[in-house]
C-alpha cells in the first residue's frame, strides 16, 4: 500500500513539473508572438515607407534634366587604358546616390531582428511538441490543439514576414534598376558616336545584372514553395497524430467495458456456485 502511495506522488510530481515545463512554455511563446507581432506591423509600415521614398525618387528622377555633354563624368567609364585627361571633374554633375542608402541598416536590423524572434518561437514550439510527446503527459490530446495553435501563427508570422522583405527586396530593385536606366541614357546621350560599343556593353550589363535579379526572385520562389511544403507535410503529421490519440482512447474504452463485463459475469457465476451450495447443504442436513 506505501509503494502504491509513493508510486502516486512520484506520477503526480512527474505530472506538475510536466505542468510547469508546458505553462513556462507558452508564457514564452506568447511573450514572443506578441513581440513578433509589434515588429512585423512595424516592419510593415517601414515597407510602406520605403515604397513611398522609391516612388519619390522616380519621380525625382524622370524630373531631372540631362548632365550636359561637356559633362567629364561619362568619361569616367571609359577604359583604363585611358589618359588622365579621362579622370572625372569633381565639378562636374554626376548621378545621385541610391535613396535606400540611409534604409539600408534599418531593414537590415529589423529583419535580423524578427528572424531571431521567429527561429525563438520555432525552438519554443518544438519544446511544447516534446513535452506532448513525452510519457510523462497525460493530456496531450487536450494541448494539441494548443500546439498546433501555436504553429499556424508561427506559419503566417513567417509568411507575413517573408512577402514583406520580398517587396522591400523588388521595390529597391525596382528603384535600382530606374536609376541604372536613367544613368544609361543620360550616358547614351553625353557618348560621342566613337564610343557607343563602351554603352553596349554597359547595357549588357545592366541586361545581365536584370537577369540575376529575376533569377534571385525565381530561387525566392522556389524557396518558399518548398518551405509550404514542409509546412503541409508537418500539419498533416500532426493532424495523424491527433488522429491516432484519439483512436487510443477509444481502444482504452472498450478496454475498460470489456473488463468491466467480465468483471459481473464472474460475479454472477460465483453467486449461482454459493447459491448452489447452500440449496445442497440445507438438503444434506434434511
Amino acid at each position: 500500500m506505501e509503494e502504491v502511495v509513493i508510486s502516486r506522488a512520484g506520477d503526480n510530481g512527474e505530472n506538475e513539473m510536466a505542468q510547469s515545463d508546458w505553462d513556462h512554455c507558452r508564457r514564452e511563446a506568447r511573450r514572443l508572438e506578441s513581440e513578433i507581432e509589434t515588429k512585423l506591423v512595424a516592419y510593415s509600415k517601414f515597407s510602406a515607407n520605403y515604397r513611398q521614398s522609391a516612388s519619390e525618387s522616380a519621380l525625382l528622377l524622370s524630373a531631372a534634366p540631362s548632365a550636359p555633354a561637356h559633362d567629364s563624368s561619362v568619361s569616367s567609364v571609359s577604359s583604363p587604358s585611358a589618359g588622365s585627361s579621362h579622370l572625372p571633374d569633381p565639378s562636374a554633375g554626376a548621378v545621385p546616390a541610391s535613396p535606400f542608402s540611409g534604409q539600408e541598416h534599418i531593414n537590415a536590423t529589423m529583419s535580423l531582428e524578427i528572424e531571431r524572434c521567429l527561429e525563438r518561437l520555432a525552438e519554443v514550439n518544438a519544446e511544447l511538441n516534446h513535452l506532448l510527446s513525452g510519457p510523462e503527459s497525460r493530456r496531450s490530446a487536450q494541448l494539441m490543439p494548443l500546439l498546433l495553435h501555436h504553429r499556424s501563427k508561427l506559419h503566417d508570422y513567417q509568411t507575413d514576414f517573408r512577402t514583406t522583405k520580398e517587396n522591400i527586396n523588388r521595390t529597391r530593385d525596382h528603384a535600382e534598376l530606374l536609376m541604372t536606366v536613367r544613368e544609361d541614357i543620360n550616358q547614351f546621350k553625353n557618348t560621342s558616336a566613337s564610343s557607343r560599343a563602351e554603352t553596349l556593353l554597359r547595357e549588357r550589363n545592366a541586361l545581365h545584372s536584370s537577369g540575376r535579379a529575376v533569377d534571385d526572385l525565381i530561387e525566392h520562389a522556389v524557396s518558399t514553395r518548398d518551405h509550404l511544403s514542409n509546412q503541409k507535410s508537418r500539419l498533416q503529421s500532426s493532424f495523424a497524430q491527433v488522429n491516432t490519440f484519439g483512436g487510443a482512447f477509444s481502444g482504452i474504452q472498450g478496454l475498460l467495458s470489456g473488463i468491466r463485463t467480465r468483471t459481473m459475469r464472474d460475479k454472477v457465476i460465483l453467486a449461482m456456485l454459493v447459491a448452489t451450495c447452500i440449496c445442497f447443504l440445507l438438503w444434506w442436513g434434511l
